[in-house]
């Protein structure tokens, strides 16, 4: 193999094993994007679930997230609005909202999973062809010596 040929085989190693990171940046990207929508799912069922025990009227401690809590009283602790999204709410049952709420976290958590072994596979990737492109670099080196 030439020395041309092994230089345009070093750069399509090279702009390959670039793609491979560029793409696992962006699976990371979105991996912490849904964490932060499982994050606030949690969030969310966590109030629902503390609502379950309580009657209409009675009074609570609210977490706002950050560690901040209002004093609320709940007015109906059998129906709750909830976003379906574009800014549209409904009211739902309580018990269906939780149980929604639950399926949506799920499907979140598979779907991340799923990124995650693609994030894990375009990184083993990235590594084996950086291992290439040392070694050929090396190789060109000893030659050119």
């Amino acid at each position: 193999m030439s020395q041309q040929d092994k230089q345009e085989q070093l750069q399509q190693l090279y702009v390959q094993q670039q793609m491979a990171e560029s793409n696992a940046n962006a699976l990371q990207e979105r991996i912490e994007l849904l964490q932060a929508y499982m994050q606030d799912y949690r969030s969310g069922l966590e109030v629902l679930k503390k609502i379950e025990d309580k009657d209409a009227g009675e009074d609570m401690l609210m977490n706002i997230g950050g560690n901040i809590f209002v004093r609320a009283r709940l007015l109906d602790a059998e129906t709750v609005i909830r976003e379906v999204g574009s800014g549209v709410r409904i009211e739902q049952d309580a018990q269906e909202a939780k149980a929604s709420v639950e399926d949506s976290l799920s499907q979140l958590q598979e779907r991340s999973g799923s990124l995650s072994a693609q994030y894990e596979q375009l990184v083993t990737q990235a590594q084996a062809l950086n291992a290439q492109i040392r070694q050929m670099v090396a190789q060109m080196q000893q030659l050119g010596e």
